[in-house]
C-alpha cells in the first residue's frame, strides 16, 4: 500500500496509541463518518474499502478507551475488524475474509480537514480565505492565520476581538456601537469593522453584532485583500468568520456558562440529517445575560439572542445548495465602559462610571441570509452562484460631555447632553463564477473566474437633548434629560454600488513552485444625501484595478519561501469633510517576503514575514471638528515590519498558540498632521503565548490546563498625538479543563493581575475587562 507523505507522519506513533487510552466524544451517526472522526481524533491512518462501511450505522463512543477497544465497539455489530499492519489499520470482514478488489479509501486525521470544516486541535492546514479555493496554508504565498473553535472555546472569548491578542499583526479596535461588535487593527491600520466579512461576503461589523456560537473558525488575511473582495474589503486585511456546517452524523451539544457581574449564557448545537444524508441541517442558538464590568446599581443589563439555521442539500451527484440565515438581537445599557481620551478621564477609576447613567439604553439587530449553489459540470470544472444580504440596525441614547475641556474649573463637574443615534447598515452581494482545473504547458492551473454586484447603504441621524450634569465625586446615575430631542443636523445616508469582474490562477509548477495570480476590475458609483427627502447631495463614479501575484518556493516538503505584492482599493463612502463633500478612493500596496516551516513531524508550524504596506488618501477625524462626525483626508501613511506566529503541538501532550509583532506605523505624508505621528492603537512591539498542557502524565487523565500571557508596548490613542499614550501591559490568564465521555467542563481566570488596559479607537477608549472568573459545562448527545 502507498503512503502519502503525511499519511506516513500520522501513522508513526501507531504503538503508543494502541497501548494508551483516550477520551473519545463520538455521537452517533453513520459508520464512515465515525471511522473518519476516530481516526482524527486518535492520529492514526485507517484503509477501508467503501463497500464494507455502506449503509451502516456506528453507536456513540463516549468513554475511555484504547484504538483497538474504540474501533472493535464500531466494528463488531457489522462483522467486521481492524487488522493492524504496521502503518496503520485495515478493515476487513471478521475471520480475515480475503479483501475485495474495490478502490480503498484512507482515513488520516491530517487528511480530512477542509477549507470550511473543524479543525483538529490548534492547528489548521487549509483555508479558502485568500483563494477562494481548498488550498493548503503552506501552498498559499500569503500571511494567513486561522483561529478555530477549539481556540475560541478555551480562551473564553465572548466578544471575537479578544482573539487578535493571539494574531500577529492584528490588535482590538474599540466597538462603541455594541459590546459584541467586531473591529480590528491590521498591520496598524484602523478598519473600523470594514475589515469583517461572513463566509467571505461582506458584514459590518462596527454597527453590528457577531457571537461566537456558530463559529467554526475566523481566518486573518493580512494584506490587500480586493482581489477577491473588491471595494467591500479593508485595505489592510480581512477578518473571515467561517461559519458552522452540518456534517454526517446526528448530535447536539448543550452548554450553560456562568460567570461575574451576573453573567450568564446557554447555547444549543444540533446537527441531525433531515430524512436522508443528501439533506443535512444545522442550528446554533445563544442566550446571553450581563450586567457588564461597566454597569451600576439600577443600570440596564446586556442581553444577546443569536439564532444561526443552516441547511446543505446534495440535490444529485453534481450539484450542491447551501442556505444559511442569521439573527442576532442585542439590548445594552449604552456604551457606558467608553470615555473619551482625555488624561483627568484616564486616571479615574474604571469601576466609576463616566457621564453615562440610566439614561443610556441601546437596542441592536443583525440579520444575515445566505445562498450558494455549486453545480459540477465535468470532473474539473464547475460553476458557483452565491447571494448574500445582511442588515444592521441600532438605536441608541447615551451622554456626553458638552464642553472642551470636558471637566469644569471645579475639577469634579461634567455637564453633559443627551445624544439619541439611529443608524442602519444593509449590504447585499450576488457572484457567479466558474472554476476549472487543466494542465497547460506542463503545469496545472486552478483558475476562478467570476463577476459580482455589491450594494452598501448606511443610514445615521443625532438628536440632542440638554441632561443633568454628571458629578465624578459624588456620582448620581439618577440623571435626567432636560428638554425633548432637536435634531443634530440631517440624517445623512451613504450608498455604493459596485460592479466587478475578476480572475484567478492558481499554478502548480511540478512539486516545489506555486504561483498565485490575480486581476480584478471594479466600478463604483456612489453618492450621499438626506436619508429623509432622498435628495442627493454629492455623487462619484470611481474604476480601480486590484492586482496580486504571489510566488511559493518549497525546497523541503515542510518549508515554504514565499513573496507576494497586492494592491487594494475602498471608497471613502461612509464619510464628509466638513464641507459635506466626498472623498476619493483609499489606496493601497503590500510587498511581503515570509516562510512557513513545519516543525515536529508537522505537528508545529511556524509563520514569519517581513512587510511594507502603505495607503494613501487616509481618512481621519477632522480636528476643526469637535463631534466627530467629518473627516479629513491626512495623506499618505505607512506600516512595516516583522510578524512570528507560532501554532501547534511541542508534545502529544503540550499545545502552544503564540505571536509576536514589531510594527512601525506612521504618517509619511500630510499636510495637517506631523510627519512621523505615529498611528492610533499600534504598538512598536507585542507578543503573546497561550499554553495548553494535557495532565495524563501527572496522574489527571482527565484534566488539562492553560496559561497565557499577552503583552504590549505603548500605544498612540489618537491623532494628532498629542496628550495620551495608552500604556504598556503584561496581562495574564488561565483555564483548567476536565473532559469525560460527553460530558466537557472548563473555568476560565482572565486579567490575573487585574491590569487596567484600555482599547482605542482614535475618538473613544474603552477598558478590558478588570480580573474575572468563568465557567462552563457542556454535554453531547
Amino acid at each position: 500500500m502507498k503512503f502519502a507523505p503525511a499519511i506516513l507522519l500520522c501513522a508513526a506513533p501507531l504503538y503508543a496509541a494502541a497501548a494508551s487510552t483516550q477520551t473519545y466524544n463520538l455521537p452517533a451517526g453513520t459508520l464512515e463518518q465515525s471511522l473518519t472522526a476516530l481516526a482524527r481524533q486518535a492520529s492514526i491512518t485507517l484503509l477501508f474499502d467503501p463497500v464494507l462501511v455502506a449503509g451502516k450505522r456506528a453507536p456513540a463512543l463516549q468513554r475511555n478507551y484504547t484504538v483497538p477497544q474504540a474501533l472493535n465497539i464500531l466494528l463488531a455489530a457489522h462483522g467486521l475488524e481492524a487488522q493492524a499492519d504496521g502503518e496503520g489499520y485495515t478493515l476487513r470482514l471478521q475471520g480475515g475474509a480475503s479483501d475485495t478488489q474495490l478502490p480503498t479509501v484512507t482515513v488520516t486525521g491530517a487528511s480530512q480537514e477542509n477549507a470550511n470544516g473543524p479543525v483538529d486541535g490548534y492547528k489548521a492546514r487549509r483555508s479558502a480565505t485568500a483563494t477562494r479555493l481548498d488550498v493548503a496554508l503552506q501552498d498559499q504565498p500569503l500571511s494567513v492565520k486561522v483561529i478555530p473553535a477549539e481556540v475560541l472555546s478555551d480562551l473564553g472569548v465572548r466578544n471575537t476581538t479578544e482573539v487578535a491578542d493571539y494574531v500577529a499583526g492584528v490588535a482590538r479596535e474599540t466597538t462603541a456601537y455594541s459590546p459584541w461588535g467586531q473591529s480590528f487593527y491590521i498591520r496598524g491600520f484602523s478598519t473600523y469593522g470594514s475589515a469583517s466579512t461572513l463566509n467571505g461576503f461582506r458584514q459590518d461589523g462596527f454597527l453590528g453584532a457577531t457571537d461566537t456560537s456558530a463559529i467554526e473558525r475566523i481566518e486573518f488575511l493580512k494584506g490587500p485583500a480586493a482581489v477577491l473582495y473588491g471595494a467591500s474589503s479593508a485595505i489592510s486585511g480581512v477578518a473571515n468568520t467561517v461559519t458552522k456546517r452540518p456534517t454526517m452524523g446526528d448530535f447536539n451539544v448543550a452548554e450553560l456558562s456562568a460567570g461575574q457581574w451576573n453573567y450568564g449564557r446557554a447555547t444549543l448545537d444540533a446537527n441531525h440529517a433531515l430524512g436522508s444524508d443528501a439533506l443535512l441541517g444545522r442550528v446554533n442558538i445563544a442566550a446571553e445575560s450581563s450586567r457588564g464590568y461597566a454597569s451600576f446599581a439600577g443600570g440596564r443589563s446586556n442581553r444577546l439572542l443569536a439564532v444561526s439555521p443552516i441547511v446543505t442539500a446534495q440535490i444529485d451527484r453534481d450539484t450542491k445548495v447551501e442556505m444559511e440565515l442569521s439573527a442576532v438581537a442585542t439590548q445594552y445599557g449604552g456604551r457606558c465602559d467608553s470615555i473619551d481620551p482625555v488624561p483627568e478621564l484616564l486616571a479615574i477609576s474604571i469601576r466609576k462610571r463616566i457621564v453615562c447613567d440610566r439614561l443610556a439604553h441601546a437596542d441592536q439587530s443583525t440579520y444575515s441570509a445566505r445562498l450558494e449553489v455549486e453545480h459540477a459540470l465535468n470532473s474539473d470544472w464547475s460553476v458557483r452562484v452565491a447571494g448574500f444580504l445582511s442588515h444592521a440596525n441600532s438605536n441608541r441614547t447615551e451622554q456626553y460631555a458638552l464642553n472642551d475641556p470636558e471637566i469644569s474649573a471645579d475639577g469634579h463637574t461634567i455637564e453633559r447632553y443627551t445624544q439619541y443615534v439611529g443608524a442602519y447598515s444593509s449590504n447585499a452581494t450576488s457572484q457567479a463564477e466558474l472554476r476549472g482545473k487543466f494542465q497547460l504547458a506542463g503545469a496545472t492551473h486552478r483558475l476562478i473566474t467570476g463577476v459580482e454586484w455589491n450594494r452598501s447603504y448606511g443610514q445615521y441621524a443625532f438628536f440632542h437633548a440638554a441632561a443633568t450634569p454628571f458629578d465624578l465625586i459624588n456620582t448620581n446615575y439618577n440623571g435626567a434629560q432636560l428638554g425633548p430631542f432637536q435634531a443634530n443636523g440631517p440624517a445623512n445616508y451613504n450608498r455604493a454600488i459596485a460592479a466587478a469582474a475578476y480572475v484567478q490562477d492558481f499554478i502548480e509548477l511540478g512539486q516545489r513552485w506555486k504561483v498565485l495570480a490575480g486581476l480584478r476590475y471594479d466600478r463604483v458609483r456612489s453618492d450621499n444625501g438626506n436619508a429623509y427627502t432622498r435628495s442627493v447631495d454629492e455623487q462619484q463614479t470611481e474604476h480601480a484595478l486590484s492586482p496580486r501575484l504571489g510566488v511559493v518556493y518549497q525546497p523541503w516538503t515542510d518549508t515554504a519561501l514565499y513573496a507576494s505584492w497586492a494592491r487594494s482599493f475602498s471608497p471613502n463612502t461612509g464619510a464628509r469633510d466638513i464641507n459635506g463633500k466626498m472623498f476619493e478612493a483609499e489606496r493601497g500596496v503590500q510587498y511581503e517576503l515570509g516562510i512557513k516551516q513545519d516543525l515536529l513531524a508537522q505537528r508545529l508550524n511556524v509563520t514569519a514575514a517581513l512587510f511594507n504596506l502603505a495607503r494613501s488618501n487616509v481618512l481621519s477625524a477632522d480636528p476643526r471638528d469637535p463631534s466627530g462626525n467629518y473627516s479629513i483626508a491626512s495623506g499618505r501613511q505607512r506600516a512595516r515590519g516583522a510578524e512570528l506566529d507560532v501554532v501547534g503541538r511541542l508534545t502529544p501532550a503540550w499545545t502552544v498558540l503564540g505571536a509576536y509583532t514589531y510594527l512601525d506605523a506612521q504618517v509619511v505624508q500630510d499636510n495637517t498632521l506631523a510627519i512621523g505621528s505615529r498611528l492610533v492603537g499600534a504598538a512598536r512591539n507585542s507578543g503573546s503565548l497561550w499554553n495548553k498542557l494535557a495532565l495524563d502524565q501527572f496522574g489527571l487523565p482527565h484534566w488539562s490546563a492553560g496559561l497565557g500571557v499577552v503583552a504590549s508596548g505603548n500605544r498612540e490613542a489618537e491623532l494628532p498625538n498629542i496628550a495620551i499614550k495608552l500604556g504598556s501591559y503584561v496581562r495574564y490568564d488561565a483555564a483548567a479543563y476536565y473532559v469525560n465521555g460527553p460530558w466537557r467542563a472548563q473555568i476560565n481566570l482572565h486579567n490575573l493581575t487585574d491590569k487596567l488596559i484600555y482599547t482605542g479607537q482614535g475618538w473613544s477608549l474603552m477598558p478590558q475587562a478588570p480580573r474575572n472568573v468563568s465557567g462552563s459545562l457542556a454535554y453531547t448527545f
